[in-house]
């Protein structure tokens, strides 16, 4: 039951289901890590819980699927001898070959009924087995999408937004939320201030091999100099 050890926060519903953001979380007594970048659908009740492990991930895969970012005109090599597309693509597709989800309590039936759920006309733009996308990277993507339109601010690392950095260099004209399968809920939404204050930064120390890993995580530290490469070296050595 992961909701008996987390503290969360209403942002969302996915047809008939809640959307957590986690707030706090027991990491010691849960079977998979969780952050703050962790989204829980489901209430344990009418449904089991499945787990959003990225929300960045999500909105990154948003962002390669909408030809409005275009990467074409704009992307560049950088210190990390990748363009900005590859490190999103390393990020998503790369990172952790394990999925974007995890549906620990999940049986044949419940995923059967969650993928009935996103066929329904409870969707605004319902799942169709005719889609080009595998199941899980179209509900990966329309979870991006509800990130990107509401809820972007649980994905920035520190002094580096990545909505303000796609928004500033790569999109192209404005963007309206097409898909709408998760609904807003403002009347439940408190703005996280604060989120990445040094107190609650959860770095990961150990694989910090080098001086010069130890001069960058000083710097993610300070809030210094944070661009695309830094959060592809945080995912790099935080596996």
């Amino acid at each position: 039951m992961i909701l008996e050890f987390v503290e969360k926060e209403l942002i969302g519903v996915l047809g008939n289901r809640p959307v957590f953001f986690v707030l706090k979380a027991k990491t010691k007594v849960l079977p998979f890590k969780i952050n703050h970048r962790t989204l829980l659908i489901g209430n344990n009740v009418e449904s089991p819980v499945f787990v959003v492990k990225d929300a960045l991930k999500a909105m990154y895969q948003f962002i390669l699927h909408e030809p409005a970012f275009n990467f074409k005109k704009l992307d560049f090599v950088g210190n990390t001898n990748l363009t900005d597309k590859e490190i999103v693509q390393y990020i998503v597709f790369n990172h952790d070959n394990t999925g974007h989800f995890i549906f620990d309590e999940f049986t044949t039936k419940d995923t059967i009924l969650l993928k009935n759920l996103c066929k329904s006309n409870l969707m605004n733009t319902p799942y169709s087995e005719d889609n080009l996308l595998d199941f899980h990277d179209w509900l990966h993507i329309n979870i991006g999408a509800f990130v990107w339109f509401y809820y972007a601010q649980i994905t920035e690392f520190v002094t580096f937004s990545s909505y303000d950095f796609f928004t500033e260099n790569y999109l192209e004209k404005p963007l309206k939320d097409r898909y709408k399968n998760i609904h807003y809920s403002p009347e439940n939404i408190k703005l996280i201030e604060e989120l990445f204050q040094k107190k609650e930064r959860n770095i990961n120390y150990q694989n910090l091999k080098t001086l010069k890993d130890k001069t960058l995580i000083n710097n993610f530290v300070a809030g210094n100099r944070w661009n695309l490469d830094n959060v592809y070296w945080y995912f790099k050595n935080n596996r």
